[in-house]
């Protein structure tokens, strides 16, 4: 297997909500923070557009964008899904 090119990290997108997580395993290469923030926000569009019902039973759904230490680098909420849907 390769070694990642300079500058290239792997980040993960993990959906919480309180003690509710989806772990994603795989993760995504991108050359900054930024753009995986962009990335998210992509994520986050496509699940309020497939099926935004479901986002109704959680309390404060958002994505945790991890390192692969686990480490939180940063977090995206889900701010208007009630305001919308409602």
């Amino acid at each position: 297997m390769d070694a990642p090119a300079l500058g290239i990290t792997r980040y993960y997108f993990h959906l919480r909500d309180g003690d509710f997580r989806t772990v994603d395993e795989i993760g995504n290469e991108f050359e900054s923070l930024n753009l995986a923030e962009l990335a998210a926000l992509t994520v986050i569009s496509n699940l309020m557009g497939e099926s935004p019902l479901w986002l109704l039973e959680l309390e404060a759904p958002h994505i945790e964008i991890c390192d692969g230490s686990g480490k939180v680098l940063s977090s995206l909420p889900f701010p208007v899904i009630r305001k919308v849907i409602n």
